[in-house]
């Protein structure tokens, strides 16, 4: 829908749509650590992550040296840790610093018009008593 910068509220339909039937699409791509993932780094008042996201280090993007991968790389790896770059509707970090490298490979670099990045991050979600929390 043209949305950059995803709010809290995106990001609830969209964790509704990824859980809703089993299988569902990957909307939400974490690029925090596996320790936060899992909550063991909580960084919020509530450790995990958000119901139907998947995890993808952002690190991955980037080669040994630092610079961003290329896109079909970037892109070849996502798949590999079963992610559909053409389905996911907002990245996400703690704060939005790691998500916003995210949402530029995949918005600005591969073309993914439809991915916006979720600022607010786990610190917003993780903070809300409102927001559902998964964890491992």
């Amino acid at each position: 829908d043209g949305t950059l910068v995803a709010t809290t509220e995106h990001v609830r339909d969209w964790s509704r749509e990824a859980t809703g039937r089993s299988g569902g699409p990957t909307r939400l791509l974490d690029v925090r650590t596996a320790a936060e993932w899992v909550g063991a780094e909580p960084g919020a008042a509530r450790g995990g992550h958000i119901p139907g996201a998947r995890l993808r280090h952002v690190n991955a993007l980037l080669t040994s040296e630092g610079t961003v991968r290329s896109v079909d790389a970037a892109l070849s790896l996502l798949r590999a840790s079963g992610v559909d770059p053409a389905e996911v509707r907002a990245v996400y970090c703690q704060d939005g610093v790691r998500s916003a490298l995210a949402w530029f490979v995949l918005h600005e670099l591969a073309g993914l018009d439809d991915v916006a990045l979720y600022a607010g991050g786990w610190e917003d979600w993780g903070n809300r008593s409102d927001s559902p929390v998964e964890v491992p």
